[in-house]
């Protein structure tokens, strides 16, 4: 968002116009999640419960890119670790390559992709966040405050954003604080294209019909204290 990388918001609405979501889900994942409205995930309270979502667009998209006179524009985009190219990467390229963008990943070890990472350096990574804890907090200062975004190689830097998260991060009425919350995702998500959610993937545990007392938790941290079982 600091316009160094992709200063025209038409290119930005089109990546995510561009990418349908669900084949991703249905045929890379094996219909283990589902299409993201938001950034915070469901479940979470003041995560998005009433956004639109983000529609498979490919015409649109093409439009945009005229419009913005970007066709034929490329993207690189950062992939951290392993030797080869992920398959979720190599089908947001084929899509993208249908509505007339470059889509080039380039792959860097953990080290160098983190420091570049921190300096604001990468210009796109499709990539994945888990809840440290399960608030909103986690996710939208993080990654839109000032303090946190170039960090991430987002690069908000916006003060009314930055004083909406700082009062939502210590306000005690937790209706408010989630309408704050929500109203900031539909801006920064919806109208600035500062970060395209794709997906939130879903997790299955299987246990046996005599274990009882085992407690799902959203940071994944379990207490096995609770869990006991039949004894025939």
């Amino acid at each position: 968002l600091n316009h160094k990388f992709f200063p025209d918001k038409r290119v930005r609405e089109a990546v995510s116009l561009a990418i349908d979501r669900q084949k991703i889900i249905d045929t890379i994942h094996n219909g283990t999640g589902a299409a993201a409205i938001g950034l915070t995930p469901p479940g979470i309270v003041g995560a998005l419960t009433d956004a639109p979502g983000f529609p498979y667009d490919p015409d649109r998209a093409r439009q945009l890119i005229r419009e913005a006179g970007a066709e034929g524009l490329t993207i690189t985009a950062w992939q951290r670790g392993g030797e080869k190219v992920t398959d979720t990467n190599l089908a947001i390229q084929q899509m993208l390559s249908e509505v007339g963008l470059n889509y080039e990943v380039e792959i860097y070890d953990s080290a160098t992709y983190a420091a570049a990472r921190s300096r604001g350096e990468i210009p796109a990574n499709q990539g994945n966040w888990y809840a440290d804890y399960p608030d909103p907090d986690n996710f939208l200062w993080t990654f839109f405050h000032s303090s946190s975004s170039t960090a991430m190689s987002v690069s908000v830097s916006d003060p009314e954003v930055d004083a909406i998260l700082e009062r939502a991060r210590v306000d005690t009425d937790q209706a408010r604080r989630s309408r704050d919350y929500q109203e900031l995702e539909k801006r920064m998500l919806y109208e600035e294209y500062a970060i395209i959610p794709l997906w939130h993937l879903k997790s299955y545990f299987v246990s046996q019909p005599n274990v009882h007392g085992f407690q799902l938790n959203p940071v994944f941290v379990y207490d096995y204290k609770t869990v006991w079982k039949d004894v025939n």
